[in-house]
């Protein structure tokens, strides 16, 4: 299979439910029981508040900031976009990086770039665009200092760009750099709560201003009851519970991963955060996919002949092994 074959996003697709799905960087020790309860009791009959006051006040407390800052949207993907589409400027990333950033940009006409290190990147910071930054860096894992990050926000906004902090793994993260106040924080809690089907996300922005120009770009209702549902548990003392009850067990079972393939010759990059790099043999992506495995080839993000894969279960990693042995052991 070739790579301007594979689906974009690099996850689901349209074959039979694989076995076991390594192309998800969910948590696979949720969902957590009281949030699957919390789901259930949402009300798909009814519609929310359009404004989401309340849900917006709850999320600004999390977060020690003013509720006028906070922005929701339909997932982390649709704020992403109307970032993009609230500036004329282009659009810069790191390389390799989540597809979703450039994807979007060529959506509404914008130029994009994408650049290795982080000298580039303060070099490259464009006039009224939006510049991404996700923090583990999604697929290969770099976290940036806080201080290039500072630097970032400062040379944006001394261009009028907007610096969007993506932190969908934050929760996952063993440690993340000082974020700058002066940067948006973009926030998606289905990946650490393991409800990816669940599509709320949310921001929160460095000033008043922006999120005022945000909220308008989303259509009506842009997050379901079920995504209010979500996000409001999202913030609760018994989420904070339940995820750092996982986090360590996540690393443990990263690490062990790691090993296994290490150990079959393999080369690994690992990560801090809930997944690792494994060097990918030719058409390891479709020949995985053929035995039931779900991976994430990540040729289109811009990291040719590597797999990135997410920590499953042991009973996930072992039928990865035994299929891993079964298609490439010489």
């Amino acid at each position: 299979m070739h790579a301007s074959d594979l689906p974009f996003h690099g996850g689901p697709d349209a074959g039979p439910d694989p076995e076991f799905d390594f192309s998800s960087n969910a948590n696979w020790l949720g969902p957590a029981p009281a949030l699957i309860d919390q789901l259930a009791k949402a009300r798909p009959d009814l519609y929310p508040d359009p404004g989401y006051t309340a849900l917006c006040e709850q999320l600004a407390q999390s977060r020690g900031c003013d509720a006028r800052q906070v922005v929701v949207g339909a997932g982390a993907a649709e704020l992403i976009f109307r970032s993009i589409l609230s500036r004329p400027g282009p659009v810069l990333s790191f390389s390799p990086a989540f597809g979703e950033y450039h994807r979007c940009a060529q959506a509404l006409g914008r130029s994009t770039r994408s650049v290795a290190d982080e000298s580039e990147f303060l070099d490259s910071i464009p006039e009224n665009g939006c510049a991404f930054v996700c923090l583990p860096n999604n697929p290969d894992g770099r976290l940036p200092s806080g201080e290039f990050l500072a630097e970032a926000a400062a040379l944006c906004r001394a261009r009028g760009s907007r610096l969007v902090l993506d932190l969908a793994y934050e929760p996952l993260c063993q440690a993340l750099p000082d974020l700058p106040e002066d940067a948006d924080w973009m926030f998606a809690p289905n990946k650490p709560f393991s409800v990816t089907g669940v599509r709320a996300g949310w921001m929160r922005c460095s000033g008043l201003e922006h999120a005022d120009r945000l909220r308008p770009l989303a259509p009506a209702w842009c997050v379901g009851t079920q995504g209010v549902a979500l996000l409001e548990w999202s913030t609760t003392p018994e989420a904070s519970r339940w995820l750092e009850g996982t986090r360590t067990r996540l690393w443990t079972d990263r690490d062990a991963f790691a090993s296994e393939l290490s150990r079959r010759g393999i080369e690994v990059r690992p990560t801090a955060a809930n997944w690792i790099l494994a060097r990918s043999p030719e058409h390891a992506w479709s020949r995985l996919r053929s035995e039931g495995l779900r991976v994430r080839d990540t040729t289109t993000m811009g990291l040719p002949g590597w797999l990135r894969l997410s920590v499953q279960s042991p009973q996930a990693r072992s039928r990865f092994l035994e299929i891993w042995d079964k298609l490439f052991k010489r």
